[in-house]
Parts: structure tokens; C-alpha cells; sequence
């Protein structure tokens, strides 16, 4: 089967054009998980399995995490609008506005990826300082090995191995 030149150009042109949609939409992907996009995890716990007790860093299901995913959305509340009320018997008392209600961003998806990379970076610095605070409050852990009397504790130095 043969095509003519034209045939053939017009073909190249709409294909070129399918595959600026598809550049353009791989490059406005929507980040719908910040987990895996921050520098480092927040301490869950003290993972005291194998050989050497251990920080363990893990987002699901993890308190602190849940505390920083908050605070990632509650930084782009929007700002509350200030409408000044034009007759008010308190006005002797000063200036009195009325306060629009502030919309806070329920899901990450809510947020635009300028956004998203914003939180990124606040979280990256926060979780830093508060793995470093964790390490310093909990630099030992208390193990009862299998060989010893019950109740006899010896303190071990927790690892860092996953930074």
C-alpha cells in the first residue's frame, strides 16, 4: 500500500501533534503522594528486631507522619478576607471587621504541584529537626535478652542505619 506525500505529511503532523499532548501531559502529572518525595522519613519508632535495635522511618500509619502531612495542607490555608462593617454601635471602640472563613486543603490532591513542592521543601527541613530531637531523647533502649533473668534490662545503643 502506498501513500501519497501529502497523505504522508499530514500523518507526520498529527502524530507530532499526539505526542506534544502526551509530553504535555506527562509534565503537568498531578503529585498525589508526598511520602516517597521528601528527602527522608519521620522516626516511627525503635524497631528492636535482629541483631542491632534500630530507628525505623515509615509514613503509614505513623503519628508523626500524620502530624506533618497536616501541617503540609494547613500552610496553604487560604487568607480569610477582612470586610470592615460600615455601621456598628461598638464603633466608638475602634474598627471591627468581619472575618471570611479561611479554606483549608482537605487532600494533597487539592493542592497544585507549586504547592506540593512548597510543602516538600518545609517538610524536608521539619522532619530533619525532628528525627535529630528523636535520636537525642531516645539514644539507648532497654532490652531483656533471652539468656537473661527475667527482669534484668541491659541498655543498648539504638543504630542508625537507616539514614
Amino acid at each position: 500500500m502506498e501513500i501519497s506525500t501529502q497523505e504522508y505529511n499530514a500523518l507526520m503532523q498529527q502524530m507530532k501533534t499526539l505526542q506534544d499532548k502526551v509530553d504535555n501531559l506527562s509534565k503537568e502529572k498531578q503529585i498525589t503522594s508526598i511520602a516517597d518525595k521528601v528527602s527522608e522519613l519521620p522516626i516511627k519508632c525503635i524497631w528492636a528486631a535482629g541483631s542491632m535495635p534500630h530507628y525505623l522511618r515509615r509514613a503509614d500509619g505513623a503519628e508523626a507522619w500524620g502530624a506533618f502531612l497536616s501541617l503540609a495542607k494547613l500552610v496553604h490555608t487560604s487568607t480569610p478576607v477582612c470586610i470592615e462593617r460600615r455601621e456598628s454601635y461598638h464603633y466608638s471602640r475602634g474598627r471591627y471587621f468581619d472575618l471570611s472563613k479561611a479554606k483549608t486543603p482537605i487532600k494533597i490532591t487539592d493542592l497544585s504541584n507549586e504547592q506540593i513542592n512548597m510543602s516538600i521543601a518545609m517538610l524536608n527541613e521539619m522532619i530533619s529537626v525532628y528525627n535529630r530531637y528523636f535520636k537525642e531523647l531516645h539514644p539507648t533502649i532497654l532490652v531483656n535478652f533471652r539468656n537473661d533473668c527475667p527482669g534484668a534490662f541491659r541498655e543498648v545503643p539504638i543504630a542508625d542505619i537507616d539514614s
